[in-house]
């Protein structure tokens, strides 16, 4: 009887893990998110699908794993000595980050990632958060309600850029839905913002939701 071997058969692989991850970057960086696709990576790497699949098992495992290759491309804010006002720069320092990889939000919608940069501010707002005397529970709290204030930011602001760059109307170029004009009290607000201005500030949000955590009046 023939003895088997475990293990793969055939040829090994023709790139690597980090030249895999290296050549999404690029794609990424130089062409945009909707030009990827896991058949223009193969493309570009000469090699099918399956190879790229050899090191990851999804395109949002990939895509977690460039963001952590160009997690220090965002500079590190300089943080207040003030541990109040720290609070507030953190999650803005984020979500500046994560809004330069546009493609982020594939991961977003599919997991809570956590790559170098976010690491980073996490825990820095922990340990503030144990400067000021915060109990434990409560940082917590804190923290994961502003990574999902963070995300949904982030999330609406790539889109809007992803519209943008489709050339595809913005809301208040559109015709007004029968369900909007229908509900007067929703239709005299959007009626009063200036379409030309941010009507949101996330970091007023921001802010707010840290003031009440510290029962505080909100700065703004």
């Amino acid at each position: 009887m023939t003895e088997h071997t475990p293990g793969r058969v055939g040829r090994p692989p023709k790139v690597n893990r980090e030249q895999v991850v290296a050549a999404a970057a690029d794609i990424l960086t130089t062409e945009g998110p909707l030009k990827f696709s896991m058949r223009t990576l193969a493309a570009r790497l000469d090699i099918s699908a399956m190879g790229i699949y050899h090191y990851f098992d999804s395109k949002n495992d990939l895509l977690g794993a460039v963001l952590e290759h160009q997690a220090w491309n965002t500079p590190a804010p300089e943080l207040s000595e003030d541990p109040r006002v720290r609070l507030g720069q953190l999650p803005l320092a984020v979500i500046d980050h994560l809004v330069r990889h546009p493609w982020v939000i594939d991961v977003l919608s599919a997991d809570e990632i956590i790559d170098g940069y976010a690491a980073w501010s996490f825990d820095e707002f922990l340990k503030t958060a144990d400067e000021l005397g915060m109990p434990e529970e409560q940082s917590m709290q804190l923290l994961l309600g502003l990574w999902r204030i963070v995300v949904g930011e982030v999330v609406v602001r790539t889109n809007l850029e992803m519209r943008d760059e489709r050339g595809a109307k913005a809301w208040y170029e559109r015709e007004i839905p029968s369900h909007v004009l229908e509900r007067p009290r929703l239709l005299a607000m959007l009626g009063s913002l200036d379409p030309n201005l941010d009507a949101y500030d996330v970091k007023r949000t921001i802010d707010d939701y840290i003031a009440g955590a510290l029962g505080e009046r909100s700065p703004g």
